[in-house]
């Protein structure tokens, strides 16, 4: 974890670390000393042991535990310190002993069990000298359940605490955590009283207020609950404190809207209706009192520090903001932004074109160059393009194809009527074929740049096709579910995955994908299946595993309904003469928006150049796919990278097979790709289309077909290697399949594909296998 820094607000220089680290351990230090001291069921303190328990090893323990230490001996707190103290051992020696594994003290759990653990083990020490009857037993399971659940609430402050967080990033989890936590230090700074009026119950009674006037009546009720427990277990004389606050708060919240005044006034009749059903006791009049107080604080509380609480409290606040009129505005911006780069790429290529006609170095200008330079101080230039101007051209001109075919020529590929009469032979060679070469420099540089004006104007139509595409797919959307976005908002805080942005959107067929921005996705940490469980859950619908696509230090996680249909997926290989790398690369995944991509890419040639062509197409289809760009687009950048890579050619065949999961609709889709073999309904069919590979030509496109398939339907795709010898005995392969699985299956099609091969050559071989089944 970073090392966080504190700032003086006014001179804006940091504190060094020594002293980052001096002041944290006070506070600490201060903290553990004052919740030992706060006692529940008036001489029981299990506060203090749940914090200790609550600090892992490393940050300061020993000195949160002397803190705790000095709160249990010092009078007036627990009443049996020497168990206290027992059970404060105990826990510094479970830390001792498991603080070198990590991954288990990071676990939620650990506080709350190392809290229980040491509390129920001191108290049942303790049983047989204080009796074991019935209430003993009670009292030491209900102060060790206390203890743990405390060490928990405590963990989420600190680790909240320790990341630095701002309270407008909290979940409602995590904000019942901080409420809880604050709750259990009011209790001991309850003991301190003026007169009997209690300065922590006012401070409670300052926090309900401000829950309920910022976060209306859900949080109002969630503050008067929290508080007016604990408080209400600090003393048998307290215990009307329970209900006071929680209906106060509830009261405080619904009066809200109208304004401070009469929401403080709802909390005063709210306890006031309390006393008078309790009665007539010191201690009701005093909190009465502190009702009051409180109240009069809250009307003065500045209403701009209140700002930061109503965005976190408010759930009108916290929703998402976006509505129609924003979605239009979003639209509308990316539409015209769209045209403008359109714009451009046609300004771009229309700019290049000119420039392409005034900088093309032209053959017949370097040849009369040429023949000047020779021809100039000639004393038969006169003659030569006078009277026999017209035999000097055609050999000058026949000297083109020679070049063209040979790179350069010789004394023998000049016509016997040219040679006897020209002085200067050997000079005139030596000057066409310098002038040639550079004339081939200069057109390969040309014929390079213009490929890379070329690939940048589509980069930039690519870019316009590809925000246009997302305008589309934003306007195409019927309706965003705020409630349910902010529901897995926290359901992802919970799985400690803070989210930077989620959306639960509906599309016009009613069907829900939840897409949500995460930072700190470890996959090892996080149980993708129990998610999807709990994210189902909060949006009261099923989902399918989400689509995982990381950027840097974000994650993006797409849920999907849970569909129709599902596709067992299979894939085999055989590289070359069974070398290390595979000229051919293939890749499936689920794209998050209920679609099955299966790829077969053929690198040109076999091993390890072709392996990365193949590689590179195949990941940056697939990335492309998976942030949500169309097929069409995605293969126009695609091309675009393999053309600019290198000098040398690259190129390489794209094979790719979208299964819409909802609807069973498969859409093929090639570019310089062999044969698609489909088994349906018992059939099997072929699909094979003409079409170029990519990272070759400039416009280059997906040769497209379309069919629907249905349960038991299979999908085979293989590379060129595979078809060697046919495809008949595949078709017999895919009827006869039976109980295949589909990796199976793809294993079965690349073994018999090599041993039917018999014109004793080699190449890369893949089989792709998709089996459509049932979806529930």
């Amino acid at each position: 974890m970073k090392e966080r820094v504190l700032r003086r607000p006014l001179a804006g220089k940091a504190l060094p670390r020594q002293w980052v680290r001096v002041i944290e351990t006070c506070c600490l230090t201060v903290l553990g000393f004052l919740l030992s001291q706060a006692t529940v069921f008036d001489s029981l303190a299990p506060f203090g042991i749940a914090f200790a328990a609550s600090v892992p090893k490393g940050r300061v323990n020993i000195f949160v535990a002397a803190g705790v230490a000095m709160g249990t001996i010092v009078p007036g707190g627990a009443g049996q310190p020497l168990r206290y103290l027992a059970a404060l051992a105990t826990v510094l020696a479970i830390q001792w002993i498991f603080g070198p594994f990590k991954r288990m003290v990071r676990h939620p759990a650990y506080a709350p069990i190392s809290a229980f653990i040491a509390m129920a083990a001191t108290g049942a020490a303790l049983l047989p000298v204080y009796g074991t009857g019935i209430s003993s037993l009670l009292s030491v399971g209900a102060e060790s359940l206390l203890c743990g659940g405390s060490a928990f609430f405590f963990a989420v402050s600190l680790r909240i605490l320790w990341e630095g967080r701002r309270i407008t990033t909290l979940s409602r989890q995590e904000l019942c955590s901080v409420v809880v936590s604050a709750a259990a230090i009011l209790v001991a700074l309850s003991r301190l009283d003026i007169a009997g009026i209690s300065v922590g119950r006012i401070l409670a009674v300052l926090m309900v207020l401000l829950a309920a006037f910022y976060g209306r009546e859900s949080c109002g009720s969630i503050a008067g609950v929290a508080t007016g427990l604990i408080m209400s277990l600090s003393s048998a004389d307290m215990s009307h404190l329970g209900g006071a606050y929680a209906i106060g708060g509830l009261m405080a919240g619904l009066f809200s809207p109208l304004n401070r005044l009469a929401s403080a006034l709802a909390f005063i009749v709210s306890n006031g209706i309390v006393a008078v059903r309790v009665g007539g006791s010191p201690a009701v009049y005093a909190g009465l009192f502190e009702v009051m107080i409180a109240s009069v604080l809250f009307i003065l509380f500045p209403a701009d520090w209140g700002a930061s609480l109503r965005k976190v409290l408010d759930p009108k606040v916290t929703a998402i903001p976006v509505t129609e009129g924003l979605r239009k505005s979003v639209v509308m911006r990316l539409q015209f932004a769209s045209k403008s780069l359109g714009e451009i790429s046609q300004s771009v290529d229309a700019a290049s074109k000119k420039l392409r006609k005034m900088t093309t170095p032209n053959l017949d200008t370097t040849f009369s160059q040429a023949t000047d330079r020779v021809c100039r101080n000639c004393g038969l230039s006169m003659f030569c393009w006078g009277p026999a101007c017209y035999d000097t051209q055609n050999a000058v001109n026949d000297f083109t194809s020679i070049l063209r075919k040979n790179g350069h020529i010789e004394r023998s590929d000049i016509p016997a009527y040219f040679s006897k009469r020209c002085c200067h032979v050997d000079e005139f060679l030596r000057e066409i074929n310098a002038s040639y070469r550079d004339y081939a420099v200069r057109e390969a540089a040309e014929r390079r740049v213009a490929e890379v004006r070329g690939a940048v104007v589509d980069q930039f139509e690519g870019m316009a096709d590809m925000i246009g595409e997302l305008a589309d797919q934003l306007e195409e959307a019927q309706s965003f579910d705020q409630p349910c976005a902010n529901r897995v908002a926290e359901v992802l805080s919970e799985f400690n995955l803070p989210p930077a942005d989620v959306s639960c959107l509906l599309d016009r067929f009613e069907r829900m994908t939840v897409t949500a921005v995460v930072t700190g996705y470890d996959m090892q940490s996080v149980s993708l299946r129990k998610l999807t469980q709990a994210v189902g859950e909060a949006c009261d619908r099923v989902f399918e595993l989400p689509g995982v696509a990381s950027v840097r230090d974000q994650t993006r996680l797409t849920f999907c309904q849970q569909a129709v249909y599902r596709l067992s997926i299979g894939c085999a290989q055989r590289s070359y003469q069974d070398g290390p790398l595979c000229g051919d690369s293939c890749e499936s995944f689920f794209d998050g928006q209920g679609r099955a991509i299966l790829m077969i890419s053929d690198g040109m040639g076999s091993g390890g150049r072709a392996a990365v062509e193949g590689a590179m197409t195949t990941s940056l289809l697939g990335q492309l796919i998976k942030a949500g760009f169309g097929f069409d687009n995605s293969l126009g950048v695609v091309n675009s990278a393999l053309m600019c890579k290198s000098r040398d050619e690259a190129l390489s065949t794209l094979d790719v097979a979208c299964f819409d999961l909802y609807t069973g609709h498969l859409q093929l889709m090639k570019a310089g790709a062999p044969l698609t073999l489909i088994r349906k309904n018992g059939k099997v069919l072929s699909c094979d289309t003409a079409s170029l590979p990519v990272g070759i030509l400039r416009d280059i496109s997906f040769e497209h077909s379309e069919i629907r398939l249905r349960e038991g339907d299979i999908i085979l795709m293989v590379s060129d290697g595979a078809i060697c010898s046919g495809t008949d005995w595949m078709e017999a392969e895919l009827t006869a399949a039976g109980q295949f699985t589909a990796q199976q299956l793809a294993e079965r099609i690349v073994e018999q594909a090599r041993l039917r091969r018999l014109d004793g050559k080699d190449d890369d071989i893949t089989a792709l296998v998709g089996i459509v089944k049932k979806g529930v």
